[in-house]
C-alpha cells in the first residue's frame, strides 16, 4: 500500500470524533472502519472531524506495538490536546519522562496488593448498593441505582474524599466528559473546579496525613520534587474521573449483553452464569474484550514521529495513527471464533486495558469491581430480566463512555 502525505505537521487532533456520531445498528458492537476503507490489520481513512487522512490499526499486534513503541508513536505534549489541559499535564496526553514520572507517583500505591486488600470492602458497597435497589423496588435502573453508586464510592473510599461531597464529583465529571455544543467551555470549567477542589484536600493531607490513596499520592508528589501541587492535584482528579463511570458503564453494558445473549441450554449466558459462577474470572476477561466501553470517537491518536513500518504498511512521520483496540479484540490472528461470546474462553489477551507505558492504572481495580459486581448479583438474583425492550434503550452518547441512559430491570419470577 502506498504511504500518503499528512495534512498538518505537527498536531494531533483530540479526541477522534466523526461530527455525526451515533450509535451504529448494535450499541454493543464495536464500530467497524468507516466505509470505504481498504481492509488489513492498518489500512487509510479520513477522519470526518477534521479532513485530515490517517491510519486506522485494527489487528491486535499492530495496536499493541502502537502503544508500546512511544518513541515512534507519540500522543503529543499536553498544550496540543485540549485547552483545559494547559492547567497542567494529564496522564493520559503525555509521553516521555515525564509521563513516567507522574504515573510513578500513583503506581507506588495504586498496587494490585493494595487493591486486592480492597475486595471485603467492595464487596460490602456492591451488596449496599443492590440492598438499596431491591427497598425501591421493581422496575430499578441498574446503572444509576446500583453500579454506578457501587464504582463512585470504591475509588471515592480509596481515594478518601469526603462522602458528602461525591454526588458534586458526578456532576464535575459529566462536564468534564461532555462533547455537546460549547463542550470546551464546560470541559475547562469542571476541570478547574475539580482540581481545586482536589487541591484543598491534598493541603490538608499534606498537614494531616490518613490511611488513604489521596494521602499517600500527597506524598509522594512532594518526595519525587518534579511535580508541581497542580500536577499532582490533576492526577488524583483524573484517578476519580477514570475510576467511576468507565467501570459503571462496563457493568451495566456487561449485564446487558448477558441478558440479551442466548446460551446453548436455551436460557441466556446470565442464567448460565449464575449457574456457573465459577466462571466468574473468566467471564470478566470475555466481557472485556468483547463489550466495547467507549464510544468510537474517544480513543487519542498518535501522529509518527519518524518514518516507520507497521504491519507492513509505511507511516511517515506526522500521520495520524488511530489505535482501534475494540476491533482488534476481535482479530481473527489471534481468537479464535472472534464474534463469538464465550465465557470461557482462555487465554485472552485482549487490549481493553491498552499496552505499554499506558497500560491502564486502574486495571486491576476495575477487574475487581467487575468480578464482585457479578459475584453480587448473580448469587442475589438469579431471575434478573430487562424490564423494556432491549431496542427502545436510549442510549448516552454526549460522553465517550458507551452506556445506556439507564437500564430498566425486574427480579421478580414471573408467573
Amino acid at each position: 500500500m502506498a504511504p500518503h502525505q499528512s495534512q498538518s505537521t505537527d498536531r494531533c487532533p483530540f479526541p477522534f470524533r466523526p461530527q455525526d456520531q451515533q450509535p451504529g445498528p448494535d450499541p454493543l458492537e464495536p464500530e467497524r472502519p468507516p466505509t470505504g476503507a481498504a481492509g488489513g490489520p492498518v489500512t487509510p481513512i479520513v477522519m470526518s472531524s477534521t479532513g485530515e487522512r490517517a491510519w486506522w490499526v485494527s489487528g491486535l499486534a499492530e495496536c499493541r506495538e502502537v502503544y508500546r513503541d512511544d518513541k515512534a508513536f507519540t500522543r503529543g505534549d499536553a498544550d496540543e490536546i485540549r485547552p483545559y489541559l494547559r492547567l497542567a499535564p494529564l496522564i493520559l496526553a503525555l509521553d516521555g519522562p515525564h509521563h513516567r514520572v507522574l504515573r510513578s507517583i500513583v503506581s507506588k500505591d495504586f498496587t494490585p496488593r493494595r487493591i486486592d486488600a480492597f475486595r471485603p470492602a467492595v464487596t460490602a458497597l456492591a451488596n449496599q448498593s443492590l440492598d438499596a435497589m431491591l427497598a425501591v423496588g421493581e422496575p430499578a435502573d441498574l446503572f444509576g441505582q446500583w453500579a454506578l453508586p457501587l464504582s463512585l464510592n470504591a475509588i471515592s473510599d480509596m481515594l478518601g474524599t469526603p462522602i458528602e461531597d461525591r454526588a458534586q464529583f458526578r456532576q464535575w465529571g459529566d462536564g468534564l466528559l461532555d462533547v455537546g455544543p460549547d463542550r470546551e467551555a464546560r470541559n475547562a470549567a469542571a476541570m478547574q473546579a475539580m482540581v481545586g477542589y482536589v487541591a484543598q484536600l491534598m493541603a490538608q493531607r499534606q498537614q494531616n496525613p490518613t490511611d488513604d490513596l489521596l494521602s499517600a499520592i500527597t506524598a509522594n508528589a512532594a518526595d519525587s520534587g518534579e511535580v508541581s501541587p497542580e500536577e499532582a492535584a490533576l492526577l488524583n482528579a483524573s484517578l476519580v474521573i477514570a475510576g467511576w463511570e468507565t467501570t459503571a458503564a462496563a457493568l451495566v453494558t456487561a449485564v446487558l449483553r448477558l441478558l440479551t445473549t442466548p446460551a446453548d441450554d436455551g436460557t441466556t449466558l446470565y442464567r448460565w452464569l449464575c449457574e456457573h459462577r465459577e466462571h466468574i474470572p473468566t467471564a470478566v476477561e470475555e466481557i472485556l474484550r468483547y463489550v466495547p466501553n467507549s464510544w468510537f470517537d474517544s480513543g487519542q491518536p498518535r501522529r509518527a514521529a519518524q518514518d516507520v513500518e507497521l504491519g507492513g504498511v509505511k507511516i511517515s512521520k506526522g500521520d495520524v495513527v488511530i489505535v482501534a483496540h475494540d476491533v482488534a479484540n476481535r482479530d481473527p490472528r489471534v481468537f479464535p471464533d472472534p464474534e463469538r461470546f464465550d465465557l470461557t474462553r482462555t487465554p485472552n489477551p485482549h487490549l481493553a486495558f491498552g499496552s505499554g507505558v499506558h497500560h491502564c492504572l486502574g486495571a486491576h481495580l476495575a477487574r475487581l469491581e467487575l468480578n464482585v459486581g457479578l459475584e453480587v448479583l448473580t448469587a442475589r438474583l438469579p431471575d434478573l430480566r430487562l424490564a423494556d425492550d432491549p431496542a427502545d434503550i436510549a442510549w448516552h452518547t454526549v460522553t465517550p463512555i458507551r452506556r445506556p441512559e439507564s437500564l430498566a430491570v425486574a427480579w421478580s419470577q414471573e408467573n
